[in-house]
């Protein structure tokens, strides 16, 4: 995710979505089946999850399960170990060495 975030321009925004085990509900107890398909499959907890972001700001309400990233959302009532995973959106800050030269003169 690193080389990711880096080759983006500042404004860009990474919306991510990953298996994570909230309790009762362990993502994990797939990891061996999805192997035996060949397929690699991780979840992560939340610490490692937001990992992923770097020094990215993460956006609110912060990293939640996706059903309840909209309080409007039909489910979103529901206990978040439904989901069976979080999401997260973060847009590249804009530093002094990432300012268009637009940005700079204004």
């Amino acid at each position: 995710m690193a080389v990711l975030r880096d080759a983006l321009p500042a404004g860009s925004a990474v919306s991510i979505v990953h298996a994570t085990d909230l309790e009762p509900n362990k993502m994990s107890r797939f990891t061996a089946r999805f192997g035996a398909a060949g397929i690699a499959f991780r979840p992560r907890d939340a610490a490692a999850f937001t990992e992923l972001f770097g020094d990215w700001h993460v956006e609110p309400p912060g990293l939640v399960p996706p059903h309840r990233w909209h309080p409007a959302h039909p489910y979103a009532h529901l206990e978040p170990h439904i989901a069976g995973s979080l999401a997260g959106l973060a847009f590249k800050p804009h530093t002094p060495t990432t300012q268009s030269a637009e940005e700079k003169t204004s």
